[in-house]
């Protein structure tokens, strides 16, 4: 009489693949909202940089031209208008986080918005992003240049 072991079967039970299934979701569902966060914090925060950036160039513009520029655009390309581009020693922002139209771009990948103002306010222009919503998004998510 011949003894046979018994066969072994390799692989997983049914019971201790829905365990690690249980255990990978809680995890997701504690890791994945923070990291969210996370990415979050670092868009408002790149966005933050890119609008000081942004400020800082216009501040050299009107430094070399004796005028704020019309656009954004102004401060990678020359400007049209003859007095202006006389002082123009641009450009005055990298290449790097801009549209297809040279407009700096937020965190969200969405175009800054630059308005000139009634110097009576007290300011010359307004420069902000929208956020994360973009154009669409709350006012309470616009971010703007201290």
């Amino acid at each position: 009489m011949t003894h046979s072991q018994p066969r072994l079967r390799s692989g997983f039970s049914l019971v201790e693949l829905m365990i690690y299934m249980a255990v990978v979701g809680l995890l997701a569902m504690v890791v994945v909202p923070n990291f969210m966060s996370y990415l979050e914090t670092g868009r408002r925060s790149a966005t933050e940089q890119n609008i000081k950036a942004v400020k800082q160039a216009i501040t050299t513009f009107y430094s070399d031209t004796g005028s704020y520029p019309d656009s954004l655009r102004e401060l990678g390309t020359k400007p049209l208008n003859e007095r202006t581009a006389k002082g123009w020693h641009g450009p005055y922002l990298e290449d790097g986080k801009m549209s297809e139209d040279g407009i700096p771009l937020d965190g969200w990948k969405h175009e800054l918005v630059y308005r000139r103002v009634d110097p009576s306010s007290g300011k010359a222009y307004e420069l902000y992003s929208y956020g994360k919503g973009g154009e669409d998004g709350a006012d309470e998510d616009r971010i703007y240049a201290q």
